[in-house]
């Protein structure tokens, strides 16, 4: 059996066990900056005004230096990993929203998010020849209600309906995409005694669709970097408990 590896990148005889070697500092650095602001408005005694507004820096950066000792053709050079992503995020959300009513809540709301994100992702030998380049700026736009209603004291019935749009554009292509998709909830729950209650809900998801950053091979065209949006629907059905003097819970 073959106990130990010649590495031609760093020139020295290497134990099997070692197939990835890092040498030098590598170093790894994170810094991240949020901030949040929330306010509440009250018209009524039952009605509200909502806001709640974000941001969000990330800046991350790393430096790995590589000893492929054995991996395939990457036995034949000393490699390195460069990566830096900045990302910044402007979020903004505003709901009017009635509570307390014995019979009738409602949530009506908007909200709109603006995310840019630059990298430069550099692997020689392993990427795509020269550094990839990332500048892409993603725009979400949502509009949203959820409907609550208390049929007598034990049965409730929740439905929600949400309109969302993205706008994604990527600077180094050129080339830009729209997402738009309306999902929903509902949900019904039935109160059988004070301590059991039953329920069902249905949702649908939806997650817009992109581009890769990171590319192992060349491509002709960018289009072959592009992802589909992807939808989810959830069904859920249960039962919860709380028996003999909430000794025992029983979901």
């Amino acid at each position: 059996p073959l106990n130990n590896v010649s590495s031609i990148g760093c020139g020295l005889v290497l134990d099997i066990k070692d197939k990835i070697a890092l040498t030098g500092p590598n170093p790894n650095h994170y810094y991240g900056t949020l901030a949040t602001v929330t306010a509440r408005f009250g018209l009524t005694d039952n009605l509200d005004i909502n806001y709640v507004g974000g941001y969000n820096k990330n800046e991350y950066y790393n430096n790995l230096h590589f000893d492929f000792a054995g991996v395939g053709d990457a036995v034949n050079f000393l490699t390195f990993l460069d990566n830096t992503a900045d990302t910044k995020t402007y979020s903004n959300e505003l709901r009017l929203q009635s509570n307390g009513n014995e019979v009738y809540n409602f949530t009506y709301g908007g909200f709109a998010s603006n995310q840019q994100l630059d990298a430069v992702f550099n692997f020689p030998g392993i990427v795509v020849p020269g550094p990839a380049l990332t500048d892409i700026t993603t725009k979400d736009y949502g509009l949203f209600t959820n409907q609550r209603f208390a049929l007598g004291d034990r049965d409730d019935i929740q439905v929600g309906v949400r309109y969302s749009k993205t706008k994604i554009s990527n600077a180094i292509t050129g080339v830009g995409r729209d997402y738009n998709s309306t999902t929903g909830n509902a949900s019904y729950q039935h109160q059988f005694t004070d301590d059991v209650m039953a329920y069902a809900k249905y949702s649908k998801g939806f997650k817009s669709g992109g581009w890769t950053t990171r590319l192992s091979q060349p491509i002709s065209d960018g289009s072959q970097a592009e992802f589909d949006p992807e939808f989810a629907e959830t069904y859920e059905i249960g039962l919860k408990s709380e028996l003999f003097d909430n000794h025992l819970l029983l979901n």
